[in-house]
């Protein structure tokens, strides 16, 4: 590394011993080579031998303009050549170490992951060579199986951003590309909103312009989570498996009988529910495991998109705003309705933001709030607080006395009607001093 430093040009061999102990990594005992060579080659290319610009093809310098310049044998044109032949194959060892990155980021080691990981994101943020391939490389490791690989993709994306914050709007386009493909698994799709909704985001440059690519993309992922609420189109799975137990019950075996992977009278064994849904966090090709994992009780995604809209969606321009909010609002009065207590309370949450002002959707909007009120989960559900501070908002923001009264109403009815007790955070004993007032 020394001797790369102090003259590159005369040295590349020194650069390829790197690389080829960068590459080593995958015959046994070279690990912790390859780690070692990672850190020297980030700091040799970032520190050393790369220039603030991307780097250019011999073919690509202006060679016709050197020769009308200068003669033959002049020295100057001699020393041009040469440092246009060291760009050359600089450029080339550059295009390996990012192919020995890509290689090192599937590696089972977790910390040479890790390693790879950080090297990639450390010359993304300084140096423009190659960008979109170490871009890629990031965006890619959000669906990871992993969760820590995936968690450390996310965190060195940011710090990117950090550095360079004119480039939010190609890393939203970019993972919303991820985030579409196809077969791609909901635990990487949850991963990529996660991420994208942790994007700072103000009121200056082009940043209204990127809330509206981010609230777009939470559009779209939403209009296709409900779009798997589809039945299947035919019962041909069904038929199938009449046809099998028909076959099997004329073979003399009981009705009902499983192989040796389930229990008889037709129950599943154990487990088996886990394990048929879905495989390595990709989407199931049943329509019903869909619509269970994307409108179920457990609805991380569902609420991950709810929650990017209502941050992102105060920074979008008002008249971008009208139009997406008149495009989403009908699916999301969907989901207040079909998900779980805090999906709904976060849809409700949403349509709360959207609607402000909206005369025509107001009334299916308080609609929705009465009835959340009555869910019996929704007062040990960790959304409670949120609920209670929606509806404290939308008591105060009403124009309707009756309704209102309607609203106050529905929660004496929720005090008395539930089973168990309200948790003390949500309700104030009787006895107490500060009887019929709730904390919110």
């Amino acid at each position: 590394m020394v001797t790369a430093q102090q003259d590159p040009v005369a040295n590349l061999k020194a650069i390829d011993a790197l690389l080829d102990l960068a590459d080593g990594a995958r015959t046994a005992g070279g690990k912790r080579g390859a780690g070692q060579a990672l850190d020297a080659l980030r700091d040799l290319f970032i520190g050393a031998l790369m220039p603030n610009r991307k780097l250019r093809r011999l073919e690509d310098q202006p060679c016709d303009e050197l020769l009308a310049r200068h003669s033959v044998g002049s020295a100057t044109r001699r020393r041009y050549l040469l440092l246009w032949a060291f760009e050359d194959a600089l450029k080339q060892r550059h295009g390996r170490l990012l192919a020995c990155l890509a290689s090192l980021s599937r590696d089972p080691l977790e910390w040479l992951k890790n390693k790879a990981m950080a090297t990639a994101a450390k010359l993304l943020a300084c140096k423009p060579e190659g960008e979109r391939d170490l871009l890629a490389l990031l965006i890619n490791k959000l669906g990871d199986p992993a969760r820590r690989a995936a968690s450390g993709a996310a965190h060195h994306l940011g710090q990117v951003l950090n550095e360079h914050p004119a480039m939010k709007g190609v890393v939203v386009r970019d993972v919303a590309h991820f985030a579409f493909r196809p077969r791609i698994g909901l635990r990487a799709v949850y991963a990529a909103v996660v991420f994208v909704a942790q994007i700072p985001l103000s009121h200056r440059g082009n940043d209204p312009a990127v809330a509206a690519q981010m609230v777009r993309l939470y559009f779209d992922l939403f209009q296709i989570l409900l779009a798997a609420d589809a039945p299947p189109p035919d019962g041909g799975d069904d038929k199938a498996d009449d046809d099998k137990d028909g076959k099997d019950s004329s073979s003399g075996k009981k009705k009902g009988a499983r192989s040796k992977g389930g229990k008889a009278g037709g129950k599943p064994a154990k487990g088996a529910a886990r394990k048929g849904g879905r495989k390595n966090g990709e989407m199931s090709a049943s329509p019903d495991a869909v619509v269970d994992a994307a409108l179920g009780v457990d609805s991380r995604l569902l609420r991950a998109l709810l929650t990017g809209i209502n941050r992102a969606l105060p920074y979008v321009p008002e008249d971008t705003a009208d139009e997406l909010v008149t495009t989403i609002a009908p699916a999301i009065f969907r989901v207040s309705h079909t998900s779980s207590a805090g999906g709904a309370v976060q849809a409700l949450t949403l349509l709360f933001h959207m609607l402000t002002g909206r005369q025509s959707a107001s009334d299916r909007f308080y609609r929705a709030l009465y009835a959340l009120l009555l869910r019996p989960e929704l007062p040990r559900s960790a959304a409670a607080a949120m609920a209670l501070s929606l509806l404290f908002r939308a008591m105060r923001a009403d124009v309707q006395p009756k309704r209102v009264a309607a609203l106050s109403k529905r929660l004496l009815q929720v005090c008395v009607v539930l089973a168990q007790p309200l948790p003390p955070s949500l309700l104030c004993e009787p006895s107490s001093p500060a009887c019929g007032v709730t904390k919110v």
